[in-house]
């Protein structure tokens, strides 16, 4: 009996040890919570159009106009449109509209959208009425590249391998706000006239002008190019006449700090990259006005009708309101006496003077715009290459108009050094050198400098450019 009673005692303590041996079995449950709805409806306005000006109201001369957008949500539910505190008048779908008469002057016009969680979206409305205010966009007009039977045509040579020059108006009766050409800004607009250089253009031009009042026009104006004839480089010596005056005898006049550095950095870059040899460039340092004239005469004996001349000059300028006279400034004038210093007609004189097939001069001066007379500095007319080099020329290119002031730190001479040694082309005409430098002289300048290229009138000008010819291989000074 002891046995069995035994027995089911370790049976008994067997079974158990197997139920504890026995694995169970878990259940978890990932149970999460969506966040509140904290994101607003989304507005659009589908009229009117904000204006392109930023912070400019809505301009229209219609005293009535209807409101139009759409309102979605991310919670799909019912959203809330609200005009000015009031509904809309009509609402379809997730699209409203409403029609307001507005008062002559300023409209504010507030559009909320409200889902069910109260998160908000507004769309404040500033829109003016004037039955006279300006709603048409400006006009374009293109007069290069040319137009030739309908068709615009750019002319491939030597001299403009890879960019073509655009040149043209816009018309607007009030004032441009922006202006771009295959998306590049232009700034240097000037009573409706603009010019600009473009670089690997295919075959258009894409034209966006607005006006001060945002109204907006866009014109594509398609093109062709035409290979012409390689240019003629037969050509007689290139003499510079670098005129630098920093330092003056009179203590009225205040002295400058850049001349000098300026031309000699103009010998460098001309002696070095361009076809000027040292012997034909004459640096003229804190010159009187003897030395400057002495030394005009000897060009007048020397050059030939093959030679090229560029005259540069640094320094102060005086502009004569009374007399509309221009005068450069040279080391010994006096404010006081006019019988020092060299007038404008003096310059011109000099200059049709001198045998040369192409003068050009170059003056970092104030008022030096003056030598242009009453004519327009801004040449409109293109040239072929061919004109350039079979034509006589007499051009100037100045670092402003001729009521003008500028820096003594010049961003003018920066800028035409920079280009001259940036560019790549074997023949770099004076046009186009001009159009390289206007948009960065007129974005850089704190005083709105604006450079001047054109015609020295009465000087025997025929029609030609002078040309910039690049050395195959430049000299190494070093």
């Amino acid at each position: 009996m002891k046995k069995i009673v035994m027995l089911l005692l370790f049976l008994s303590q067997l079974i158990i040890a197997q139920k504890l041996e026995l694995k169970s079995e878990k259940i978890s449950l990932d149970i999460r919570f969506a966040p509140p709805d904290s994101i607003p409806p989304k507005l659009m306005l589908e009229y009117p159009l904000p204006n392109i000006i930023p912070e400019q109201p809505i301009f229209t001369q219609n005293p009535i106009m209807t409101i139009r957008g759409k309102v979605t949500d991310n919670s799909n539910r019912k959203i809330r449109v609200m005009i000015n505190g009031e509904n809309p008048d009509s609402v379809y779908g997730n699209r409203f509209s409403s029609t307001f008469n507005l008062k002559f002057g300023e409209n504010r016009i507030l559009i909320r959208a409200i889902d069910k969680k109260k998160n908000v979206s507004e769309h404040f409305l500033n829109i003016y009425q004037d039955p006279l205010v300006d709603i048409t966009p400006p006009k374009i007009v293109l007069t290069e590249p040319n137009l030739t039977r309908g068709i615009y045509t750019v002319e491939i040579n030597d001299m403009n391998k890879d960019s073509i020059i655009v040149r043209g108006n816009v018309i607007d009766k009030s004032s441009i706000y922006a202006l771009w050409i295959n998306g590049k800004s232009v700034n240097n607009i000037q009573n409706g006239i603009f010019s600009t250089v473009l670089y690997n253009v295919d075959d258009a031009l894409s034209v966006i002008a607005i006006d001060a009042f945002g109204n907006r026009v866009e014109k594509n104006f398609p093109f062709e190019t035409v290979q012409v004839a390689k240019v003629d480089t037969s050509m007689g010596n290139y003499h510079a006449l670098l005129i630098a005056v920093e330092e003056y005898d009179n203590r009225r006049i205040n002295d400058l700090s850049n001349p000098v550095k300026d031309a000699e950095q103009i010998k460098e870059v001309l002696t070095t990259d361009y076809t000027f040899f040292e012997e034909n460039v004459r640096l003229l340092t804190n010159p009187t006005r003897a030395e400057i004239l002495a030394e005009i005469s000897t060009l007048k004996r020397t050059l030939t009708e093959r030679d090229n001349l560029l005259i540069f000059y640094a320094g102060h300028g005086k502009w004569d309101p009374q007399n509309e006279q221009g005068y450069w400034w040279p080391k010994n004038a006096n404010p006081d006496n006019p019988s020092a210093w060299i007038s404008n007609p003096d310059i011109r004189d000099n200059i049709r003077g001198i045998k040369s097939k192409h003068t050009l001069l170059i003056a970092d001066a104030c008022f030096s715009g003056g030598i242009f007379e009453s004519r327009n500095a801004i040449v409109n007319a293109p040239l072929s290459v061919k004109e350039m080099y079979a034509h006589i020329s007499r051009r100037a290119l100045t670092s402003g108009m001729k009521d003008q002031e500028v820096p003594d730190e010049s961003v003018f001479i920066k800028y035409i050094i920079k280009r001259l040694k940036e560019n790549e082309d074997e023949f770099l005409s004076t046009q186009r050198l001009y159009d390289r430098i206007l948009d960065p002289v007129t974005s850089n300048s704190a005083n709105n400098q604006y450079p001047q290229y054109g015609v020295i009138q009465q000087s025997g000008h025929e029609g030609g450019d002078f040309v910039f010819i690049r050395r195959n291989n430049p000299v190494n000074k070093n």
